[in-house]
């Protein structure tokens, strides 16, 4: 909403040319990385993490790097389609990861959640759309499959 107030000011006051169209962007991009990865990665949240009640931790379970954020924020620009593809991913994933969160190797997890302990990381190959990739995902127990990141997490 804020670069959408600071477009309209850019190009209603000052002319339509590339130093304006260059302004535009380098806020945008200051207030989408804010958002998406200092917000996200603070006690704070974004709305919309505070409202479900969740937050993204790394392989670890602490909080998520500054970097593994940027990673994972590098996909915001696929848009629609990279929210089809994790929509049909998450649908089939044990670990209730989406596919960004898988390459980004992050997990969301509720706001009150707690490491229980530690697993093995392994690495998972999967065939997408004809191209191959390595994932790193955390060893579940030998519980059912489906109580597995439960306990992993403690949600």
């Amino acid at each position: 909403m804020a670069c959408l107030v600071v477009g309209i000011i850019l190009f209603t006051t000052f002319p339509f040319n590339t130093t304006t169209l260059n302004w535009a962007l380098a806020i945008f991009a200051v207030v989408a990385f804010w958002y998406l990865v200092i917000l996200k990665r603070s006690k704070a949240g974004t709305v919309g993490y505070r409202m479900g009640g969740v937050r993204i931790v790394g392989m670890d379970g602490q909080t998520a790097s500054l970097s593994t954020l940027t990673s994972r924020m590098l996909f915001v620009p696929l848009g629609p389609l990279i929210w089809f593809l994790d929509f049909v991913w998450l649908s089939g994933d044990k670990h209730r990861q989406t596919l960004h969160d898988k390459l980004a190797r992050t997990y969301v997890v509720k706001a009150t959640a707690v490491p229980l302990g530690t697993g093995k990381i392994l690495v998972r190959y999967h065939e997408i759309l004809f191209f191959n990739f390595a994932f790193q995902e955390i060893e579940v127990p030998t519980t059912t499959q489906a109580d597995a990141l439960p306990i992993i997490f403690g949600i």
